[in-house]
């Protein structure tokens, strides 16, 4: 019998189960240099949460954290919990370096953007063929397809403080 397959189930499990504070604050929007505001075609919203290990195992949420969210195109700071509106951008844009800090415990998470699944782009079958007409109709419509998300993730952004 395998042990690990069912340890991973149930530490997803008691994460998915988590309950998290209501954020009651105005979402923020970071500043964004010119490039990042011209490449900016909407804004997508994201929880940022920060978390430590819990009595049980399970992630507690630690409110109040001070966080950063920089790279070389925007900036923001933030208290936890923080509704956060992110650019959803054309072209790849840099990962954002998240930090977070209390008065005695620290972290940090790397958010890369994710390319914009459009809304059945998996192929359904149809083998090489089928690959090689996905790869011409994405490659007709690279400007539509260009575009990238940080809140591709779903749910919330959890940033561990030790």
């Amino acid at each position: 019998m395998r042990l690990a397959p069912l340890a991973l189930a149930a530490t997803l499990f008691a994460t998915a189960c988590t309950q998290y504070q209501q954020i009651t604050t105005a979402p923020v929007t970071p500043n964004l240099s010119s490039a990042m505001t011209t490449r900016a075609i909407s804004y997508d919203r994201i929880a940022l949460r920060t978390v430590q290990p819990g009595p049980d195992g399970k992630p507690a949420e630690l409110l109040g954290a001070q966080c950063t969210l920089r790279n070389a195109d925007l900036s923001a700071e933030v208290t936890t919990p923080a509704a956060i509106n992110l650019p959803r951008v054309k072209g790849q844009p840099a990962p954002i370096a998240v930090t977070c800090r209390t008065a005695d415990k620290t972290g940090a998470k790397q958010m890369p953007a994710r390319l914009v699944r459009a809304k059945g782009s998996a192929p359904a079958g149809g083998g090489l063929a089928g690959a090689l007409i996905m790869a011409a109709a994405a490659g007709a419509i690279t400007g539509i397809a260009d575009r990238w998300s940080y809140a591709e993730y779903g749910g919330d952004v959890l940033v561990e403080l030790n």
